[in-house]
């Protein structure tokens, strides 16, 4: 899916803010073609030179189709980049290019024979928020585990228990959530080194409201357990990195041990070893005590989403029928239909 926006105070605002995006673009043009001869003449008819300078890089980074007569990428990204030069020796009078100034890179999107041609603006995937430097096997990137957290009722003043939390993604995400702190801040971009397009003040700007409007004081309840103990001291070196590690309690723990001091909360939360589920069942207690959110953050396969329904079925049902939990009602995002479980996937 994609969001259009206006302006460059928004770009930044969407660099520094967003929390489950992959990348901003700016849209050069949008232009049918159906040959390779109308790639040409319609990327050379877009007006590079307001973007890119005379000393800029630019090439395509990226092509991709779908659904049109033009599906070969590469051959994509050699005509259009041909008919970058082209524009480009036009507009500067020029035959040769340097390119040796800051980097522009462009990305291609066909569309059923639709060609969108956009400069990406992101550099790094916005995924990569600059505090996991240590990960485990099969890491969660970090906007998977924002959108899912999002997704589920999940606020700063209900619990939220990771058992298998690994480098800390889901946990750490939750607190700079709760903190509201901005997951762009700790990062360099691409469009930084615009200055032809881009005043810096206005980066300055950005990042200093942002710098505002940050909580680390909040009070929270979120934990995160893990049977390998050297992937629970990556997860707090990632945390101090994101500034919350104060706000988070990583413990070694395995989830057949799973606890928690609270009177609605299980001694003895069954789920398997093995168990390849990934749902976040989110355990509404309607009583006194505030609701619950367990994550179970551990699938790996696709093939096996469902496999062990049954047993994350049985750890509801263990505390559904526990006389101290009272009534819990287990809601989500994905049903299976031979369960009432939700799940939410961690691999779509």
């Amino acid at each position: 899916y994609r969001y259009k926006f206006c302006g460059f105070y928004p770009l930044f605002f969407q660099y520094i803010f967003l929390r489950t995006a992959e990348r901003v673009m700016i849209q050069v043009g949008r232009f049918k073609a159906t040959t390779f001869e109308e790639l040409f003449q319609g990327i050379k008819n877009l007006p590079w030179e307001e973007y890119i300078p005379e000393d800029g890089k630019f090439w395509v980074k990226k092509a991709s189709s779908i659904n049109s007569k033009l599906f070969s990428p590469s051959d994509i990204q050699s005509i259009a980049k041909k008919a970058m030069v082209e524009r480009m020796k036009q507009k500067y009078h020029k035959e040769w290019f340097k390119e040796d100034g800051a980097a522009y890179p462009v990305r291609i999107f066909l569309l059923k024979d639709e060609v969108t041609v956009a400069l990406d603006t992101s550099g790094d995937s916005l995924h990569k928020r600059g505090y996991r430097t240590m990960t485990s096997k099969a890491p969660l990137t970090e906007t998977l585990a924002a959108s899912l957290i999002m997704l589920t009722p999940w606020r700063k003043d209900r619990i939220l228990v990771d058992p298998f939390c690994g480098s800390g993604t889901f946990p750490i995400e939750a607190a700079m959530i709760a903190a509201n702190i901005a997951p762009g801040m700790n990062r360099d971009f691409t469009a930084e080194e615009w200055t032809n397009l881009i005043d810096r003040k206005l980066w300055y700007e950005c990042v200093k409201e942002a710098e505002d409007m940050i909580d680390t004081t909040v009070k929270v309840d979120i934990q995160g357990y893990d049977i390998d103990g050297d992937v629970i001291k990556a997860a707090r070196e990632n945390a101090k990195r994101a500034g919350v590690e104060h706000m988070i309690h990583f413990q070694q723990r395995a989830v057949a041990d799973l606890s928690h001091p609270k009177k609605y909360f299980h001694e003895k939360w069954f789920c398997p070893s093995n168990a390849l589920a990934a749902p976040a069942l989110h355990l509404h207690r309607q009583s006194q005590y505030k609701p619950h959110t367990l994550l179970f953050p551990a699938c790996v396969q696709q093939e096996d989403l469902y496999s062990h329904t049954h047993s994350i079925k049985a750890a509801a049902d263990t505390l559904k029928n526990d006389s101290t939990s009272c009534h819990h009602r287990c809601t989500g995002y994905l049903l299976h239909p031979d369960s009432d479980i939700f799940c939410i996937p961690e691999v779509l």
